[in-house]
């Protein structure tokens, strides 16, 4: 008998229209004895036996509303959950492409740095059989357009001696397809026309910049063609000097040598960090995709 009452009331609760209640008041609600004899006096036997079915029947429906209504929840939820994804998927896309360009932009800013990393040295050319007249810009420009090839070619040769330990092969090729040479006459040690023997000497520090271009680099004459520049180091080449300005050339290596060799040295551990750091921005980034990617197959299953 208990049991229907509570029965009565849940489903009312629901809106399960059976039969009018019975008034309990509150303070009576826990009152058993009460509530027993108030269904007594209300119902008879059939009536109650009529209002469980009635109340049976109604909370079946509700449970097969509750289980429609859960099972809506499920498509929407679903369908959230798909529209979510949806939108990860294309987040996550969009990280993935954001880290590429960033590895290509890595690329561009090591290849422009790159270009300014260079090596110097000092080198010497002598004219011959000069004219009486010549000017020593003239002469100047003459000895600069026979030093910038030898200058270019002794100095490449050490840019390409530091990228041999470069791992990433992919920058060796780069750096080698993209080497050529730019001259720029850092110091002008000696300028000397000798008018009585006509001959002119020209003694100067060069840098060579590897990846960039020298524009305008051809010998100005075609009788320079015979005419060579040398390299200059404390020791060597000396000898090619005429022995008028040897004791000049040894002052001028004693003096520049030692400086120039810590710049080169500064030079290569430039080149060294340049290519370093984007080893380094390349392997965090290609890291990066690998988990995006990872991410994107769980997302996507």
């Amino acid at each position: 008998m208990r049991k229907i009452v509570f029965l009565s009331i849940f489903s009312f609760a629901y809106g399960c229209d059976i039969i009018k209640g019975i008034e309990i008041p509150a303070s009576k609600i826990n009152d058993i004895s009460y509530i027993e004899n108030k269904i007594d006096k209300g119902y008879n036997q059939k009536q109650i036996n009529s209002i469980k079915l009635k109340i049976d029947n109604c909370n079946q429906n509700i449970s097969s509303n509750i289980n429609n209504l859960n099972s809506n929840i499920n498509i929407s939820y679903n369908y959230y959950q798909t529209i979510s994804n949806n939108k990860d998927i294309k987040e996550i896309s969009k990280q993935i492409e954001k880290k590429r360009k960033a590895i290509d932009d890595a690329k561009t800013i090591m290849q422009n740095s790159l270009k300014g990393v260079g090596f110097s040295g000092i080198f010497t050319v002598r004219l011959d059989n000069i004219s009486m007249f010549a000017k020593k810009e003239e002469l100047q420009k003459r000895s600069e357009s026979i030093i910038t090839p030898t200058a270019i070619e002794s100095l490449n040769g050490i840019y390409l001696k530091t990228i041999t330990t470069i791992e990433n092969n992919n920058i060796k090729d780069m750096i080698n397809q993209q080497i050529s040479g730019k001259v720029i006459i850092q110091n002008v040690y000696l300028a000397e026309i000798d008018r009585k023997d006509k001959k002119f000497f020209y003694l100067v520090k060069v840098k060579v910049l590897p990846l960039e271009k020298t524009k305008g680099s051809n010998r100005t004459s075609s009788s320079d063609n015979n005419i060579d520049a040398h390299w200059i180091k404390p020791n060597q080449n000396i000898d090619k000097i005429s022995s008028k300005y040897q004791k000049d050339v040894n002052n001028i290596l004693n003096k520049f040598y030692f400086t120039l060799e810590q710049e080169n040295e500064q030079e290569r551990i430039k080149q060294e960090d340049i290519i370093e750091n984007y080893n380094t921005s390349v392997e965090e980034n290609m890291l990066e995709i690998k988990k995006l990617k990872r991410k994107l197959k769980r997302t996507d299953k």
